[in-house]
């Protein structure tokens, strides 16, 4: 549910009430997207509640407390997880945040078998090199659950979102897309595409 403006909040039996509609209009999926839907693990948990019935799906960075993580997976049939980069340093540097969190709960996923769609946004000089590729493909595979992975290059169109938030753009160079990049992936056995 999505408020441009920032002024309205709704309560859980709000959303719970919009939730039913849509699934008494028989929307057969729900996908939870957004900022981080982890980001309110309890209405999350709630929302997802109500939906027994319907194909439920987060998109997740996964940088989350494990119980909420865990909360999130039980509720749901299909979790889309991003992956931005392997090398905690790095992730540090271009997030602010360790990227442990976040493959702790991929880990969690991997020996759960829960079905899972990795999704890379590819960034250029940031995320985008064989090195990094190499590392996650070798990170993910074998995962049980694992459908595929995601490459998803980078969207220029994506800096007019920095005004809204009162923020300067950085600069990127142009990124070239790269057919190896999927190659990485196939080469070990892993399901993968440019999407």
């Amino acid at each position: 549910i999505f408020d441009p403006d920032g002024k309205d909040e709704i309560s859980t039996e709000q959303g719970k009430a919009i939730i039913s509609d849509l699934a008494a209009y028989g929307a057969p999926v729900m996908l939870f997207s957004g900022g981080e839907p982890l980001g309110q693990p309890v209405f999350l948990a709630a929302l997802l509640d109500e939906l027994r019935g319907v194909h439920r799906c987060v998109e997740t960075c996964g940088f989350a407390p494990e119980d909420a993580f865990d909360a999130m997976t039980a509720r749901t049939e299909l979790v889309l997880m991003d992956i931005k980069l392997m090398d905690d340093a790095a992730h540090r540097h271009w997030t602010g945040q360790s990227n442990v969190p976040i493959l702790r709960n991929f880990d969690r996923i991997r020996r759960s078998g829960h079905p899972v769609i990795v999704r890379i946004p590819l960034i250029p000089g940031v995320n985008d090199s064989v090195e990094n590729l190499t590392a996650t493909a070798e990170f993910v595979r074998g995962t049980p659950g694992l459908i595929r992975v995601e490459l998803l290059p980078f969207n220029p169109m994506a800096g007019a979102k920095y005004a809204m938030v009162g923020a300067v753009p950085t600069e990127f160079p142009q990124q070239t897309v790269n057919p190896d990049w999927v190659r990485i992936f196939t080469d070990r056995g892993i399901d993968a595409m440019l999407a």
